[in-house]
């Protein structure tokens, strides 16, 4: 399945277009941390401190390729790292891996403790993730290739699980990788169809029984028309011409039914996934764009609690290690009450947002 999305993804313009479309609309430019303390002084020098950091190490980048791992290979991993050549006084950093290097190439028998390059404790938390020395598509890893036992701590495994004890991830393309082959088939089928049209300048057909001592033409026999030339047709032939009927009007049809089910699996309306809103109203628009913008504050929601949360205070015990100075007024070994802020969705009329938010500032529903 893996393999098959990552086909679709690299072969599939539309494919590739709603994987990155749906990791730059979740990530945007990145998250941005708020301090929520009491002390002021504190709240400024850790928001300022971690924004250095997040663009030292690229952030927002990693956490796009780390969404968009979610979507086709079906997870995504971040190993916590360190990284003594960061521009930054925490030197922290997030190592990408791929789906493909946690493995255990040796587990030959199912065990309830352990899944494919994971264990697990009797309470069902992952302990370790086995990362293969090498990924199995390099040119010098073998099959049975080593591997290292890395903490639990310091991996973040971010996948949707759809089924209880769901251990690793599936592609979220999965429901839609026959119908992606449908849409590529048809779209061939057409084109033969036209080239087929296309290569017929005419044809000869005959209105004389079969009978007839009159000058016969063998069937499919080819004849070379001269360009810009009147000809004299033999004696009880005529001449037509292939209509031009590909691609067929219901091609279009075809493609959109199929791009609106290919959408759903991914929660996307069918005009962001098509890149095309020729055929909506502004109202239609607007309510299909309100229930993905719900599907990208869920996925925010997680990618806070299972990644971000957990990188802040990885951030924040060694920055009180490393920067004490940043952390003055901060008890040793806690995480402060923080929020984070994501790029919000653009009003069409910000004239009307203006107002609307005027207005719940009035009544008291925001501050």
């Amino acid at each position: 399945l893996r393999n098959r999305a990552r086909y679709e993804r690299d072969n599939n313009s539309y494919c590739s277009g709603m994987v990155e479309t749906v990791a730059s609309h979740t990530v945007g430019t990145g998250p941005r941390l708020q301090v929520n303390t009491p002390n002021r002084g504190l709240n400024l020098r850790l928001n300022a401190a971690f924004e250095e950091w997040t663009s030292a190490v690229g952030l927002a980048e990693k956490l796009r390729t780390f969404r968009e791992a979610r979507g086709v290979d079906g997870e995504g991993f971040l190993l916590i790292t360190n990284n003594p050549r960061l521009r930054s006084k925490v030197q922290l950093d997030l190592t990408e891996i791929e789906a493909d290097q946690i493995a255990t190439p040796d587990l030959f028998v199912p065990k309830k403790t352990a899944v494919d390059g994971i264990e697990f404790d009797t309470y069902g938390n992952p302990t370790y993730y086995h990362l293969l020395e090498s990924h199995p598509g390099d040119l010098s890893s073998t099959k049975w290739g080593g591997y290292t036992k890395i903490p639990a701590e310091i991996v973040l495994h971010w996948f949707k699980r759809r089924r209880p004890g769901q251990a690793r991830g599936v592609s979220e393309l999965t429901p839609a990788l026959p119908l992606y082959a449908m849409l590529r088939r048809y779209g061939l089928a057409t084109l033969s169809a036209a080239e087929i049209a296309a290569l017929f300048a005419a044809m000869l057909k005959s209105q004389l029984p079969p009978d007839d001592d009159t000058e016969a033409l063998t069937a499919f026999d080819t004849q070379s028309i001269e360009r810009g030339t009147m000809t004299v047709l033999p004696d009880g032939y005529d001449i037509t011409q292939l209509k031009a009927e590909q691609p067929t009007t219901n091609y279009e049809m075809f493609e959109r039914a199929i791009l609106r089910q290919i959408a759903r699996c991914l929660h996307i309306p069918r005009s962001i996934a098509a890149g095309d809103s020729a055929d909506l109203n502004y109202s239609s628009g607007r309510l299909d764009h309100q229930v993905y913008h719900w599907m990208i504050q869920t996925d925010r929601y997680f990618l806070e609690t299972a990644v971000l949360d957990r990188i802040f205070r990885e951030w924040i015990a060694e920055a009180q290690i490393v920067a004490p100075d940043l952390t003055a007024g901060l008890e040793r070994g806690k995480v402060p009450r923080h929020t984070w802020n994501w790029d919000g969705f653009k009003h069409v009329d910000p004239e009307k947002e203006a107002n609307a938010q005027h207005q719940r500032l009035l009544n008291g529903t925001t501050t």
